[in-house]
């Protein structure tokens, strides 16, 4: 390779490299400028009535398994006191879990994988001692009535998928408590909630007082919605700090749940507390560098395209 080349050639990796920087930069810069921001979520449900013997009732059934099931799934309680019974960790052991509920069946299904029989049936049955005692999993425990095993975890053994991983699984029946209050009902009253919370001053108030801004500047922040078919209620706060966010939504959940709420649109003993907001801040890692990642690939690319046209303009 003579000079010529050689310079060709440094020139050409020099363009694609700049680019690639420049743009690398820009992507940076503009993912700074959106501004930080952080999510707090906490959960509330509308608990049954009844505190008598269970009795299987098929439509109510059906209705409150599907709220027991999105419970579980949001359920950072259950996979970590299931992981320290067996030494996975926290993200492991919820990437190999799966809570639904079974269809037209009034039961809650609960799915585990594992790479080896063993590890699935392991993490399978450290879940079923959790779901056993209520009391491990605090507040959401409280919620869990009429949930019953109808899978021996002393039998269970789970089975090869066509992954070449092996999967458990716990069934649990779900039935309602003879008095109780009917779930669509609740249902509903968890979506007339999610639309009068957020439009009640009242029960805004301590949530806004507690981080120092006004209603309607919460009101912006704020966001509460009933998840389908269920009587769930998620509240969502975003502040430019997760302190800020976390303050907020645990004042207002405390406000809604206490004997007496502070606002007369919530009857007392309505809400009952699923979780509460996590203590630190989600991971929120990697955003710039993907951002910079993202930017670095696109800029060679372009540099590339450079490269290509300045060399078909210097043809003769």
């Amino acid at each position: 390779m003579n000079a010529s080349s050689r310079t060709r050639v440094a020139s050409t990796w020099a363009l694609v490299v700049a680019s690639a920087l420049v743009v690398a930069l820009i992507a940076i810069g503009v993912n700074s400028m959106r501004g930080a921001s952080a999510t707090a979520e906490g959960v509330l449900v509308i608990p049954p009535d009844g505190r008598s013997s269970a009795q299987a009732n098929s439509s109510g059934s059906v209705q409150q398994a599907a709220t027991y099931a999105a419970a579980l799934r949001g359920s950072t309680v259950l996979i970590r006191r299931a992981a320290e019974k067996t030494g996975d960790t926290v993200v492991a052991l919820q990437e190999a879990v799966s809570i639904y509920s079974v269809r037209n069946a009034g039961a809650v299904s609960v799915v585990v994988s594992g790479a080896t029989r063993a590890r699935a049936e392991r993490r399978a049955r450290a879940l079923s001692a959790v779901l056993k005692d209520p009391s491990a999993l605090g507040s959401l425990g409280a919620t869990l009535e009429g949930l019953s095993p109808i899978t021996n975890s002393n039998t269970l053994t789970a089975r090869a998928t066509s992954r070449g991983t092996y999967r458990a699984s716990l069934v649990y029946l779900v039935s309602t408590a003879q008095g109780s209050q009917d779930p669509a009902v609740a249902n509903r009253l968890a979506a007339s909630y999610a639309g009068l919370i957020v439009a009640d001053t009242a029960s805004l108030t301590p949530a806004a007082r507690s981080i120092g801004i006004s209603i309607s500047t919460l009101r912006d922040d704020l966001r509460i919605f009933n998840d389908p078919n269920t009587s769930l209620l998620r509240i969502r706060v975003t502040r430019p700090r997760y302190a800020e966010a976390r303050t907020a939504v645990t004042a207002l959940m405390e406000g809604l749940v206490a004997p007496k709420p502070v606002s007369p649109v919530i009857a007392p003993r309505s809400l009952a507390l699923v979780r509460a907001p996590d203590e630190t801040s989600p991971s929120r890692g990697g955003s710039w560098l993907s951002s910079g990642i993202i930017g670095a690939v696109v800029g060679a690319g372009l540099g590339a395209m450079l490269v290509a046209v300045r060399r078909r303009s210097q043809m003769p």
